[in-house]
């Protein structure tokens, strides 16, 4: 049974604003924020590239970091059915 639609890695990066102008700029991707602070400053949004190719941005105040820096990647993972996959964990243990 394929489940899994797709995987979305989120890249830290000092200014959300700046990352998503260089990648319209430059490339011509499409993106947008989500969650803004009270100042109105991006704190988290995505870019789009494809269908296939997009990942989150979140704003980080020590600069860009990269997956193999972290101890953990965040991740975004989307589903077809969620219900049907937390009953197939369950059920595996």
């Amino acid at each position: 049974m394929k489940f899994l639609k797709h995987v979305k890695p989120t890249l830290s990066v000092p200014s959300i604003e700046e990352t998503l102008a260089w990648y319209q700029q430059v490339l011509g991707w499409k993106g947008d924020c989500d969650v803004f602070d009270k100042d109105g400053k991006c704190l988290f949004g995505g870019i789009f590239g494809t269908e296939d190719c997009f990942f989150n941005l979140s704003k980080s105040e020590k600069g860009v970091t990269y997956p193999h820096e972290q101890s953990q990647v965040p991740f975004m993972i989307k589903v077809d059915d969620v219900d049907s996959i937390h009953k197939r964990i369950i059920e595996s243990g």
